[in-house]
């Protein structure tokens, strides 16, 4: 529950800064402005992406990889390592 909120509260704030842009394109802002406001956009978007990765490798995996005999396989766990390393680039 705790990083659906996290996770909702950083979608919030990039809806923000959305609309702020919008705003400043409606307001015919200079362009290096709204530039720089997109390209702050891109990285909570992925930071997001990144957050949302690690959420998913922490519970979806360990859980849906499990084995009959309740371990993770090899092939699992380089799936959800490389989920991992995926996120943090």
């Amino acid at each position: 529950m705790k990083q659906q909120q996290g996770l909702a509260a950083r979608l919030a704030s990039i809806e923000g800064h959305v609309k702020a842009i919008k705003r400043m394109v409606d307001d015919d802002a200079y362009c290096i402005d709204v530039l720089k406001q997109t390209y702050a956009v891109e990285r909570a978007l992925k930071r997001f992406e990144a957050e949302l990765l690690r959420v998913i490798w922490r519970v979806a995996c360990p859980r849906g990889f499990a084995t009959a005999e309740g371990t993770r396989s090899s092939r699992s766990s380089a799936t959800c390592s490389s989920s991992l390393s995926a996120s943090r680039e």
